[in-house]
């Protein structure tokens, strides 16, 4: 799969757990297992019983692989973003043994399970709240009751950040700048069209300016 649409399995672990969720790791493998999650590989090397190798770039990691690396307590290497060495069965026939190296997530996979966690009792318990004041309304004077305050728009831009003249913005600031998600900020970084220098987290405000339009 292209970078643009792929997540590093530190980045995929931030946005499960920007949905609350404690044990995103665990979220993460239980779904790539069951096959709900598209996964991907660096390189796999399969290594056969005469220690014959096949090497596939850039394929899909398989759900049975992924059930072998949690049956055998290996799933941890995968978020450091090292190998997963699987041992093979020495019999003739057996389970060939497998090293996966740089696994990374398909981002639109990642953004509905995120989406999956979130509470639906927020959302349905507004309405109730509207109805309440609604009826708290009708029993005042008209003249009494104050004009309801504007609020924010969802997906409206928030711009504030950029003007406070910083160099840097996280990934939030970024997010509430130009107003899209946070899957969506990294798929950017990964197409370079936002830029984060070498070993920082937080984006160039130019970048920001730049993709928001507000400077060639």
């Amino acid at each position: 799969m292209t970078d643009q649409y792929a997540l590093t399995p530190k980045q995929a672990i931030e946005v499960i757990k920007a949905a609350g969720v404690d044990d995103a790791a665990k979220l993460i493998r239980d779904h790539a297992a069951a096959g709900l999650v598209r996964s991907y590989a660096q390189v796999q090397v399969t290594i056969n019983t005469r220690g014959e190798r096949t090497c596939v770039r850039g394929g899909a990691v398989a759900s049975a692989a992924w059930e072998r690396m949690i049956c055998g307590g290996v799933d941890s290497d995968v978020w450091g973003g090292g190998t997963v060495r699987l041992a093979g069965s020495d019999l003739v026939g057996g389970t060939p043994a497998l090293h996966v190296t740089g696994i990374a997530f398909h981002a639109d996979d990642i953004e509905r399970l995120s989406n999956q966690q979130r509470p639906a009792s927020r959302v349905k318990a507004a309405p109730k709240r509207v109805a309440v004041e609604q009826t708290r309304v009708a029993d005042e004077d008209p003249a009494d009751v104050p004009s309801p305050r504007p609020t924010r728009q969802r997906g409206a831009l928030d711009l504030s950040a950029l003007h406070s003249g910083a160099l840097l913005l996280t990934v939030k600031q970024t997010e509430a700048a130009l107003a899209i998600s946070h899957t969506t900020v990294y798929k950017l970084i990964n197409a370079g069209k936002l830029e984060r220098p070498a070993g920082e987290t937080r984006i160039t405000a130019e970048s920001v300016r730049r993709y928001a339009g507000l400077i060639d």
